[in-house]
């Protein structure tokens, strides 16, 4: 399957998840503008139990997830977010026994909000440990709690590459851009995360 939109924009006026693709292969999206945020729960594309998916040159405007890559196997809704926390970066994270795989990220630019103190909540490097697996939770941003990292957090994960990626920030955040964890394979080139504001 193959949608390319070239100039065309989506956008959703009510609750819903913007794009949602499930048990699909070979499918590539490109050149999407998209638009989702009337409610909070709005999600950009959600990729569910899929393979061979390529996303790229797509301008994504969520109020929730803005790409999410989900299994059905275990439908199981977490808890709201009830703890004091700083803003989620993006997570890549298999589970021990069954890496994520082959993964792509190019010609990515996102802006983070930044704003993150230890006063709010810390995650040293040194705790990666502490970080809990949630294997049986449904896939949800705040799913993991705190995260050690403002732009990346990888685990679990087996050839994965970061191409024409740039990470900015809007305010100051003491966390690194990128943290890797049980992941093996790991390419990066042209990755430029902004230090202008770091502290």
């Amino acid at each position: 399957m193959s949608i390319r939109r070239g100039t065309t924009s989506l956008y959703t006026p009510k609750s819903s998840f913007g794009c949602s693709f499930e048990r699909c292969e070979w499918l590539t999206l490109s050149h999407l503008d998209e638009e989702n945020r009337a409610y909070w729960n709005n999600d950009g594309i959600d990729v569910t139990d899929c393979r061979h998916v390529r996303i790229s040159d797509c301008r994504v405007n969520a109020a929730d997830d803005g790409i999410c890559l989900k299994s059905d196997c275990a439908d199981l809704r977490g808890p709201e977010v009830d703890f004091f926390h700083n803003p989620f970066p993006c997570s890549i994270c298999g589970i021990p026994g069954n890496e994520i795989e082959d993964v792509l990220i190019e010609n990515v630019d996102i802006s983070y909000p930044g704003r993150a103190t230890k006063g709010m909540a810390y995650m040293p490097l040194w705790r990666l440990d502490d970080v809990p697996e949630e294997v049986g939770k449904y896939p949800e941003f705040s799913m993991f709690g705190e995260l050690p990292a403002w732009g990346f957090y990888v685990r679990h994960v087996n050839r994965i590459t970061f191409h024409c990626v740039h990470l900015s920030l809007r305010d100051s955040d003491f966390r690194p851009a990128f943290v890797f964890d049980d992941v093996r394979q790991l390419t990066m080139e042209q990755v430029t995360p902004d230090e202008s504001v770091f502290n």
